[in-house]
């Protein structure tokens, strides 16, 4: 977490509805779950980051196969072409 006042862990936890937190039995403010707990949310978020990072990743990756594979064509064509000659 970069520490700004909109993304904390604490502010995500608090911004959740009340129903949400009353269905899971969970207390409606940060500082009244226990400490596993806010470990427990903390690192859940951190993973949900990571997976978004991965995700991206993976898209870029597509990316570059693709540009790759076009290179790769464009690369067979001109050589077929100049063997011709």
């Amino acid at each position: 977490m970069s520490g700004t006042l909109s993304d904390t862990t604490e502010n995500k936890y608090d911004a959740l509805p009340y129903h949400m937190k009353d269905g899971a039995d969970l207390p409606h403010r940060w500082f009244d779950l226990s400490h596993e707990m806010q470990y427990l949310f903390e690192a859940l978020l951190e993973n949900e980051h990571k997976t978004k990072k991965e995700l991206d990743i993976e898209e870029h990756l597509g990316y570059i196969i693709d540009i790759t594979n076009e290179a790769s064509t464009m690369v067979s064509a001109l050589a077929e072409r100049y063997s011709k000659r």
